[in-house]
């Protein structure tokens, strides 16, 4: 059998679907589930970024980005010393709240929370794989008019009434061509 006799034979095999052989509209594509205003209140959080600490020194690279049609920012962590963390944030409607999720450098954190006066405030629960112990844990961040992030991670101590601030840092967003967006010193 000849190429072309075998593939007329596959053809012949072959059946349209219904709306095809009917002649009615293919049917629409159904909108994006994650395409509300909700699902966009963390955009300020994607980009590509390099991130620097409190006494401005880099610490690490980072990329946030939207996945699953939106739904879901997931986060890459790289320190410059190797260590790595991910990160899984999305927006849940029927709780109306923001969940993040992490692991890495020996940690987990299990945070909730909203944006509040147009910053993320998440809390919830950081553990420390190591020691294992569970602490409360806040985090917030905040975008800046210059197009960085803000970011602030606090823990509560055992027997502690306050939270203490474990990392303040600034995320400074990358443009697309690689050069710095925003001065990271």
């Amino acid at each position: 059998m000849s190429r072309r006799s075998l593939a007329l034979a596959i053809l012949s095999l072959w059946q349209a679907p219904a709306w095809a052989q009917t002649g009615t509209p293919a049917p629409a594509t159904p909108p994006p589930i994650c395409d509300s205003a909700p699902y966009h209140q963390f955009d300020f959080f994607a980009g590509t970024f390099t991130v620097s600490d409190q006494n401005d020194v880099i610490v690490a690279d980072e990329t946030v980005a939207p996945q699953f049609d939106h739904c879901i920012l997931h986060e890459s962590f790289v320190g410059r010393n190797g260590r790595a963390a991910e990160s899984m944030s999305f927006y849940d409607p029927v709780e109306r709240k923001w969940f993040q999720y992490a692991t890495g450098l020996g940690l987990i954190f299990r945070l909730q929370g909203e944006l509040r006066n147009g910053a993320m405030e998440l809390e919830g629960t950081i553990t420390h794989l190591r020691r294992g112990e569970v602490r409360p844990m806040r985090a917030r961040f905040a975008p800046l008019p210059d197009g960085n992030v803000r970011e602030e991670l606090y823990e509560q101590a055992a027997g502690a009434q306050a939270y203490a601030l474990i990392f303040a840092g600034t995320l400074h967003r990358q443009a697309a061509s690689g050069q710095a967006g925003g001065n990271p010193h």
